[in-house]
């Protein structure tokens, strides 16, 4: 009886160390009006506020000009700790709306996943995230560059980063091109970073594991 107690608690301490490797999810939300001119009329989010408000939906967009093809409209969400053990997958849920539809001529929008990559990484940020005079901190993915005349929505799940550590920021960014004027666009959705660990990690987990249950089970014979 008492073998099986030991192996039963060792079974649970196998679970609780896996589970933790993977208890690292994190769901934000965010929302931003923009006009045809690429101007911010209005957005909010659970994102990085500068002015520290404690609500929760005050998350702050901050305008990129500086990127090589032109401004973008960004909100951070802190991520984690830099990470070298793991990688960084994202999945979201995005609804592009430009009104009033149908459109008589189609919109163009760009929507990117960013993160602070390893330039950013050795600067005294102070837990900000990447300012917008310094574009060479920002790694940039981006998931939908098109035309839309009718509300689209984007979904994705597992989307893995191009980068070989987990970041400690990363963030939402839109770009509305509609140079002809016309309709706003309102961009509204969620977006879950996940920290997943590498492969050998992985490995020595379970090694780990199967050790432990193999010491239990002598001990116990």
């Amino acid at each position: 009886m008492k073998k099986f107690l030991l192996l039963g608690t060792a079974v649970v301490l196998v679970f609780a160390l896996a589970t933790s490797v993977w208890a690292q999810a994190k769901t934000d939300n965010f929302w931003i009006e923009m006009s045809a001119a690429n101007e911010m009329l209005a957005g909010g989010g659970s994102g990085w506020d500068p002015y520290g408000n404690p609500d929760g939906t005050s998350g702050d967009w901050i305008a990129y000009p500086f990127a090589q093809d032109g401004k973008w409209w960004n909100q951070w969400f802190y991520d984690h700790p830099l990470d070298f053990t793991r990688w960084k997958e994202v999945s979201y849920d995005i609804t592009l709306t430009p009104g009033p539809e149908p459109l008589l001529e189609p919109v163009f929008v760009k929507v990117a996943i960013n993160w602070s990559n390893d330039l950013y990484l050795a600067t005294d940020h102070d837990k900000n995230p990447p300012d917008s005079f310094h574009e060479e901190w920002i790694g940039r993915e981006i998931i939908f560059s098109g035309g839309i005349s009718e509300r689209t929505i984007l979904h994705n799940v597992g989307v893995r980063l191009p980068i070989p550590y987990n970041p400690e920021w990363v963030s939402i960014d839109v770009r509305y091109d509609n140079p002809q004027g016309g309709e706003n666009l309102l961009v509204q959705g969620t977006i879950t970073h996940d920290c997943v660990p590498e492969p050998s990690t992985l490995v020595l987990l379970v090694c780990g594991a199967m050790g432990l249950l193999a010491l239990v089970w002598r001990r116990r014979s």
